[in-house]
């Protein structure tokens, strides 16, 4: 049987009444009474306003006569906490940009408050603005920001966004410094779950991720994270030649190591395990595996099946003229520039240049095109005397670079 709790009539008056009052309403004070004021360059930009000395101290009366506040930057510190504002009933006009406030609750019982400068703080959820928004206040709340460290590969659930309005801004950029200080593009590593948005960083370094909102105060946070370095394989110590690179490969699950606990960084990439790579770096799309290898040599209970299956379906790898995969044998420099030029589908634009880059790759050479596609996409380098080695087997550590920079090449 359901049971109810019954209100007495007078109390459930009272509780209605109490509901009814606004959520954000200034209790009222003597004027003569000392609001607190934690914040002691607030309390400095307040008696400014009022012309008196820093440190005085200041009473609701006074905070209730003031029309219009700024607080200028490049003073000797920076606002964080608004508390006390709730006292500037008569308060028309607000200019605290360039701070460092993030709770701005304060403001949200201002009923004569109409215009709002907020930008550049750090306000990561400025709902409680909603009332000022709903009475048309101007508000302007672009280049928030705050800060985060957290090591390489650990997800980080970010602050929730929301404007003035209440309304949610998803996080839908990320720009990160590679080694080179270029921005890379780093969106990979944001995915959404159950109790927020999650960035888990892959490389280390620092990284911006963004949240731009629509509405008219031009909400927008960077969430500035400092990514640092991880060891992750016994061969690869932070701070050696391509570590950021196999870094992001084990973060992003493109590759794995050995059981042993080693990357083999200057190990040779066989066939096989390029097939791997480029397969895990396009997502393992979904493939239809015959029931009968199109390879000798790569059986159907093969680790690297699906991806080899996946190559040749797509076009990016083939088979030699004797039918095998090859799956054992190294891969070249300039056959992994094929393999990475078919994987991205074998772009025309620009187009290979009359005369090349390396001395040791004329015109007529095979992979002519894709080496000087991916070198005019920053993907591909040459030696210091030159030329490209293009017959120079590739190291595991140098197909983690050329992978990584593959995803991040401007345009990718």
């Amino acid at each position: 049987m359901m049971t109810r709790t019954l209100i007495p009539r007078a109390l459930a008056a009272t509780a209605a009444l109490a509901l009814a009052l606004p959520v954000h309403a200034v209790a009222a004070a003597p004027a003569h009474a000392t609001v607190t004021i934690p914040d002691p360059d607030f309390r400095a930009c307040l008696n400014a306003a009022l012309g008196r000395s820093p440190a005085d101290p200041v009473s609701a009366g006074q905070l209730a006569g003031l029309r219009s506040l700024e607080c200028p930057t490049g003073g000797p510190g920076a606002v964080d906490d608004l508390t006390g504002a709730q006292y500037l009933t008569g308060l028309a006009s607000l200019r605290v940009a360039g701070h460092r406030v993030g709770d701005v609750s304060a403001l949200a019982g201002l009923e004569r408050l109409a215009d709002v400068d907020l930008s550049s703080n750090a306000i990561t959820d400025a709902s409680a603005l909603a009332p000022l928004a709903a009475r048309g206040a101007r508000i302007r709340l672009a280049g928030q920001s705050t800060a985060a460290t957290v090591p390489v590969g650990e997800g980080r659930v970010l602050p929730a966004a929301r404007d003035s309005r209440g309304v949610p801004v998803p996080y839908d950029d990320c720009h990160a410094d590679d080694y080179a200080d270029v921005p890379v593009d780093c969106a990979d590593g944001l995915r959404v779950e159950a109790d927020g948005t999650v960035f888990t960083p892959a490389a280390p370094g620092y990284h911006a991720v963004s949240a731009s909102g629509r509405g008219l105060d031009h909400f927008s946070l960077t969430v500035e994270v400092t990514a640092d370095p991880v060891q992750w394989f016994t061969d690869v110590p932070v701070g050696r030649a391509f570590a950021r690179e196999v870094s992001w490969m084990a973060v992003r699950g493109i590759a794995r190591g050995y059981a042993d606990g080693r990357f083999g960084i200057a190990e040779e990439v066989t066939r096989g395990h390029a097939a791997a790579f480029l397969y895990r770096l396009a997502g393992e799309p979904p493939v239809d595996l015959p029931a009968t290898s199109p390879f000798p040599d790569v059986p159907r209970g093969h680790g690297f099946y699906a991806a080899v299956v996946w190559l040749r379906g797509q076009g990016i790898a083939r088979g030699h003229e004797d039918g095998t995969f090859g799956l054992d044998r190294a891969v070249t420099r300039g056959e992994m520039a094929a393999l990475l030029h078919r994987s991205v589908g074998s772009p025309t634009d620009p187009p290979p240049p009359a005369r090349s880059p390396f001395w040791d790759v004329p015109p007529s050479h095979g992979s002519y095109r894709p080496i000087t596609w991916l070198n005019a996409a920053g993907v591909v380098r040459g030696h210091a005397d030159g030329g490209f080695g293009p017959d120079d087997a590739v190291t595991r550590g140098q197909a983690a670079a050329l992978l990584y920079r593959l995803k991040h090449r401007p345009g990718a």
